[in-house]
């Protein structure tokens, strides 16, 4: 039923095609190392994929888009407080009309935050998205600027420790409540994501995912359930893989989405529940094991300093998963 060989021998000229696609998209201007022996052959394919849109894809200025919206952004000193205050709040919500959402605003006054976003921000690049399009740019204003701010007024207790497990030359300053308040009331992403043509949508990508993925790796006759077993709508489908000859009787499960694609049999997953705290675990070890190797051995981006935010956010997600598996009203159906 399977043809594993074959499979990861087509899969390492995949990706050595999309790094030599990478590379000539960025004339090579970047160094691109291999995943760690332990990353599974799909998470660097699919890593490798998303670099290469992102290379490819139409980019343009914050302020470019601004301005095709009406939003002027006159010189700091040509404003009275209150008219800058005002400007701010004109700047703030037409990020957030373009999906583009602002955070850790909070040690900036007001003034200080319209400067850093005309002089420096709003510079930016990002992706030019299409209007249907759900993708959002999050601005962390925290980056880009001293470490000693992230970590006197941002960071956690558990963020603290391990940036001085990683770091130990590091003087931890003390942790103080910025200055002001203003994060609580900044525009955030829509969630749930509501729309029933964007979960169609989201449906049908995740089930041809899985579907590829099942026929490249040989289960050419294994259908699907008719509709996901569990969905978290923008994020993932689990998919309940049943028997050829026997629709009702399942034989596997798989996820698609944010994540790489995959599936277990259901003699290792017997539920979906255990199926998803199953891929969390393996996830959260594999991103242990790369965390402690070398640069040369691990999927990193950016420079150094940025790393423990990134394995951060896969850690992030990887809790996700199981508090989905843990959240009794995703399963009322089961």
């Amino acid at each position: 039923m399977y043809n594993d060989d074959s499979e990861r021998v087509e899969q390492v000229f995949r990706i050595e095609a999309l790094k030599g696609e990478i590379e000539e998209a960025v004339h090579g201007q970047c160094v691109i190392s291999d995943a760690s022996e332990d990353c599974a052959p799909e998470v660097a394919e699919q890593f490798f994929e998303h670099v290469l849109d992102f290379e490819r894809a139409e980019m343009v200025r914050h302020r470019e888009q601004l301005a095709r919206h009406g939003v002027a952004l006159p010189p700091e000193d040509e404003l009275s407080d209150e008219e800058l205050a005002l400007k701010l709040i004109e700047v703030i919500h037409t990020l957030a009309k373009l999906r583009t959402y602002l955070y850790a605003t909070n040690h900036l006054s007001d003034r200080e935050l319209y400067r850093r976003l005309v002089e420096e921000t709003l510079e930016g690049l990002t992706y030019d998205f299409a209007s249907d399009d759900p993708a959002n740019c999050h601005i962390d204003l925290s980056n880009g600027c001293d470490e000693d701010i992230y970590l006197r007024y941002y960071a956690d207790e558990d963020t603290r420790e391990h940036w001085l497990h990683e770091f130990p030359d590091t003087v931890m300053p003390p942790h103080e409540e910025p200055p002001y308040d203003r994060d609580r009331h900044l525009p955030v992403p829509p969630e749930p994501y509501n729309d029933p043509v964007f979960i169609a949508r989201c449906w049908a990508d995740s089930r041809e995912e899985i579907t590829e993925k099942l026929a490249t790796d040989g289960i050419i006759h294994a259908p699907l359930s008719n509709e996901p077993f569990s969905y978290a709508t923008g994020l993932a489908c689990v998919w309940a893989i049943t028997c050829p000859d026997n629709p009702d009787t399942v034989i596997g499960w798989g996820i698609s989405g944010w994540l790489p694609t995959t599936y277990l049999p259901i003699s290792e997953a017997p539920d979906a529940r255990a199926f998803l705290h199953i891929i969390s675990q393996r996830w959260l070890a594999s991103i242990d094991k790369m965390e402690r190797e070398g640069p040369a051995n691990e999927l990193r981006v950016g420079a150094p300093h940025n790393w423990p935010f990134s394995f951060s956010k896969q850690r992030e997600q990887a809790r996700v998963l199981e508090e989905w598996a843990e959240d009794d009203a995703a399963w009322e159906e089961e």
